[in-house]
């Protein structure tokens, strides 16, 4: 039998983490270079995720339902 150390487990899941956030940082980092200008992805889900995240607060400042943005 072979008997595996808890820390091991817990060493590979911080390896593969830090692995996957490198990962990130490498390809968005165009993106944190400018973030004013450029965004991560492709076609026109960036652009409407963002837009998303900018009508909430505008709604709510308007006194304005935030759900609900009329475009649709």
């Amino acid at each position: 039998m072979t008997s595996t150390h808890p820390g091991n487990s817990r060493r590979a899941s911080i390896i593969a983490l830090l692995i996957y956030l490198a990962g990130a940082v490498v390809i968005t980092s165009a993106t944190w270079r400018d973030p004013g200008v450029r965004w991560a992805g492709l076609g026109g889900d960036p652009a409407k995720f963002i837009e998303f995240l900018g009508w909430f607060p505008h709604a709510i400042g308007q006194g304005q339902n935030p759900f609900f943005n009329g475009s649709i």
